[in-house]
């Protein structure tokens, strides 16, 4: 049986986002409630102001360069999920 290597494993988490990013839709504009509670709006606003943006630094040095390229690529394929949700 052949381990799992970084690189498949990746690829696994990849095809996952991928997966789960086809079957979302993002909410037109025109769809929010202009009416909404502005006590609830605020509350929402107070949860979303904990969290801060983190760095998360790994130690990459006994990756090849192929598996350096592909966490670059799994790095910008994040920054445009973020957009989507």
């Amino acid at each position: 049986m052949k381990p799992i290597t970084i690189f498949s494993t990746l690829t696994i988490i990849l095809s996952l986002s991928l997966f789960s990013m086809s079957s979302c839709t993002k909410k037109d504009s025109a769809e929010v409630d202009p009416g909404a509670n502005p006590e609830r709006i605020a509350y929402l606003q107070s949860l979303y102001d904990e969290f801060a943006p983190i760095k998360v630094d790994a130690n990459i040095s006994h990756l090849t360069e192929r598996e350096r390229l592909m966490l670059a690529k799994l790095a910008e394929a994040g920054k445009i999920l973020d957009n989507l949700f």
